[in-house]
């Protein structure tokens, strides 16, 4: 006898069960179904794949082995009791007689937790009975990556000393990483510490009750000052030409009852003065609190200390000084100058921004060897950079004296200053500024530099009338298409021959130097073309001038 084995087949169901609070517990109906229309199967066992998981459970099996007819079922709960938050999972398996494997199916679930975040509010001093100008916040947060928060309910602050500006409404829901903030203020009623606490009751807690109440408790703190007591501004830098500085402590009483207080001193007492106007301070009244500070140099500190009944612990107030100066800068650039010839020379004044001073006059005096540097009068500008300047010489050299409505408070004015150098037995001649009006300005220190003017030629004859040693002329003369050019120099001076046209504009340069000597200059048609030109010989001394024809 032969034949064909036909195994039954089964159709294993199983719950999923979606978003569960930690700790609960949650049973579904399972359900394996025969769905061989004409073969009994025989189920010989029901288990979880992983028998160890703590996260779900079989209960309500049926006695086993157990036959199911033809097209029949059996059932079976599944518990999901989740012990951590997250996504969650586990095999479930039949054994069937005759069929190799088991029939398989996943259940799921996700654990999920509320939490809960609210920290204490702390407020600046207030002084008692006084609302604080400061709003505090009473924030609760969900932390939670898994569920929002419901607030059930948020009691109001235990002590007057404290309320909500609106009070939040409840229950309200809080969602995945949100948060409710409650404003809060704060009016002490009593010296010293004042505090009260708030109760938050919300469902930021595991199973197995399906909406656990949590309770959460903030503290309120704040001190309260029976006196007021302003911080002023510190004294900071204090340029040393003041005679007093002074900065003033308020301090208020808002009670309703006499408050005495004491004064006592730390640091470098001898540089500052205290002056209060009473020691006792009537209901609603003040007291002013006078620091003086007399300027010396370096850094002082004072540290104040007031101590009253009226406050919890004593009130330090420190300030700091640091007497300073401000320099005014000024200086004379350098200059090389040749002899005969004039060139400018700039002075340059200089403040730093909190120099403290607004510099509208300046009396400057230059000195300097008027035989061998002068300045020409005739090519010095009286208006500079906004500035009216004036000249007057002595036998020392020059008072410049210059005036400005605007002033200078900080940065830099230049002025420019035309010299002339004249043939010294000295080549470098120094010109040292003074500031002749120093005393209008106390508050800077004048920094002076002195400049240097280098006269590249020398001569042992030092006089502004030199005595000629020889002649100094020159002649022209034709040589074909050439023009011949010479040039007598009758002492060591510095010479320089130029061509100009009729219009006086410059057209060749042919020669310069500094010695003595006769020179041949000859000038190709390449040169000079044809026409009417000027050849000019200049010295420091004189300059000579010889019109010349030229046709090619």
């Amino acid at each position: 006898v032969t034949g064909i084995g036909i195994a039954p087949v089964f159709e294993l169901t199983v719950p999923t069960f979606g978003d569960k609070r930690v700790l609960t517990v949650t049973t579904l109906q399972a359900q394996l179904r025969n769905t061989n229309d004409t073969l009994d199967g025989i189920v010989k066992d029901i288990r979880l794949r992983n028998g160890a998981n703590p996260h779900f459970a079989l209960s309500n099996v049926p006695q086993l082995p157990i036959r199911v007819p033809a097209g029949g079922s059996l059932t079976f709960d599944v518990t999901f009791t989740p012990q951590i938050e997250g996504d969650l999972s586990e095999v479930i398996e039949a054994v069937i007689e005759g069929v190799i494997d088991p029939v398989a199916a996943t259940t799921s679930g996700r654990g999920i937790l509320p939490k809960i975040q609210a920290a204490d509010v702390t407020f600046q001093p207030t002084p008692v009975g006084v609302v604080s100008t400061e709003v505090g916040s009473l924030i609760i947060r969900n932390t939670s990556q898994t569920a929002p928060l419901t607030i059930k309910s948020v009691s109001s602050p235990s002590t007057p000393s404290f309320w909500f500006q609106t009070p939040p409404v409840t229950p309200q829901v809080i969602a995945i990483g949100d948060s409710l903030v409650i404003p809060v203020q704060f009016r002490p009623t009593q010296p010293g510490l004042n505090t009260a606490t708030v109760t938050i009751i919300s469902d930021a807690a595991p199973g197995p009750n399906p909406t656990p109440d949590a309770t959460t408790t903030v503290t309120l703190r704040g001190i309260g000052l029976a006196l007021s007591i302003s911080t002023p501004q510190d004294f900071g830098d204090v340029l040393l030409c003041e005679t007093s500085v002074s900065r003033v402590i308020t301090i208020t009483n808002p009670g309703t009852q006499d408050e005495s207080f004491r004064i006592t001193a730390e640091g470098d007492t001898a540089a500052f003065t205290i002056t209060a106007s009473d020691t006792i301070i009537r209901p609603g009244g003040t007291v002013t609190v006078t620091v003086g500070y007399i300027p010396s140099p370096g850094q002082r500190t004072l540290t104040l200390v007031i101590t009253s009944s009226a406050l919890p612990q004593p009130y330090r107030i420190t300030l700091t000084a640091v007497g300073i100066t401000r320099a005014f800068g000024l200086a004379v650039d350098d200059a090389n100058i040749d002899v005969g010839r004039t060139r400018p020379v700039t002075i340059r004044f200089a403040t730093t921004p909190d120099a403290g001073s607004l510099v509208q006059r300046i009396q400057l005096q230059l000195t300097y060897r008027t035989s061998a540097i002068e300045i020409d009068d005739r090519q010095f500008q009286t208006l500079q950079n906004g500035w009216t300047w004036s000249l007057q010489h002595t036998p020392t050299g020059v008072i410049l004296e210059g005036t400005s409505a605007l002033g200078i408070t900080s940065g830099s004015l230049e002025v420019q200053v035309p010299f002339t150098a004249y043939i010294s037995s000295e080549l470098i001649q120094s010109v040292v500024p003074t500031l002749l009006n120093a005393s209008d300005y106390p508050c800077l220190v004048v920094q002076p530099r002195t400049g240097t003017i280098r006269i590249p030629y020398y001569c042992a004859q030092e006089s502004r009338q030199v005595v000629l040693v020889g002649p100094t002329t020159f002649s022209i003369h034709h040589d074909g298409s050439n023009v011949v050019i010479s040039v007598s120099i009758g002492e060591d001076i510095p010479y320089q021959l130029d061509v100009f046209s009729s219009a006086g504009m410059l057209v060749a340069h042919l020669a310069e130097g500094n010695r003595r000597g006769s020179y041949t200059i000859t000038v190709g048609s390449d040169q000079l073309p044809s026409g009417a030109f000027f050849v000019r010989l200049w010295t420091p001394l004189q300059t000579t001038v010889q019109p010349i024809l030229i046709a090619r």
